[in-house]
């Protein structure tokens, strides 16, 4: 009996334990032992498939609304509260934050809101980067 490499298209698609000649077009490895399926056959010499580079993922930190507003200090709600009566970006912001159901660390609203916030003094300096962050 022999391992048989059962190979179609270049490629090993099963290996099976048999007399030789069992399975036509069939290729020997018995003297072979870490061939097996998937492997690639170039008609003379078998070689293992290289694996595809896997894209790191990426983790984007996301909060609740409630969750969201509890990175804020009070304080820093309260000026932004009180900005709201007068500054369109402000409103703006609050308003997108009523209708999310999610706050994503990554979205340009998010990010540009809490630097404008940042900007305009509602938020100390360095504070959008640490939300962010959190």
């Amino acid at each position: 009996m022999a391992r048989l490499a059962i190979i179609e298209n270049g490629v090993v698609v099963n290996v099976v334990v048999a007399a030789v000649g069992a399975y036509p077009g069939a290729v020997d490895v018995t003297n072979q032992p870490g061939v097996g399926p998937g492997w690639l056959f170039d008609g003379s010499a078998f070689s293992e498939p290289q694996l595809a580079a896997v894209e790191p993922v990426v983790q984007v930190t996301t909060w609740t609304v409630r969750e969201f507003l509890r990175l804020l200090t009070m304080a820093e709600k309260t000026a932004i509260m009180a900005a709201h009566a007068n500054d369109p970006v402000v409103q703006t912001f609050v308003f997108t934050l009523q209708v999310a159901g999610v706050v994503h660390a990554d979205d340009p609203d998010t990010v540009d809101g809490l630097n404008y916030m940042e900007q305009q003094g509602y938020l100390a300096g360095g504070r959008a980067a640490e939300i962010l962050a959190s």
